[in-house]
């Protein structure tokens, strides 16, 4: 930060704000290309082992403060003993 008041008295807002600007820009564009790449890298995902369950029931739930309610399925898989 002393760096850049220096050079704002030395050389003014005028001759240092396009390269300061030019600078933002390029940070922001390779941190948007850095979240795109991480986002679209799909080459080291491999899928799971495929999993089988046994719906054992499907009772109501009420609606209360911590939620709106709904179905509640009980489900039974020899993954999950």
């Amino acid at each position: 930060i002393a760096l850049l008041v220096w050079l704002r008295r030395r050389l003014g807002w005028a001759r240092l704000g396009r390269p300061l600007l030019a600078a933002w820009w390029l940070l922001c564009a390779a941190g948007a290309w850095a979240v795109w790449a991480a986002h679209t890298d799909r080459a080291g995902m491999v899928p799971g082992p495929e999993l089988q369950a046994r719906v054992l029931g499907v009772g109501d739930k009420a609606p209360s403060q911590h939620g709106p309610g709904g179905a509640m399925v009980f489900l039974q898989s020899p993954a999950w003993p």
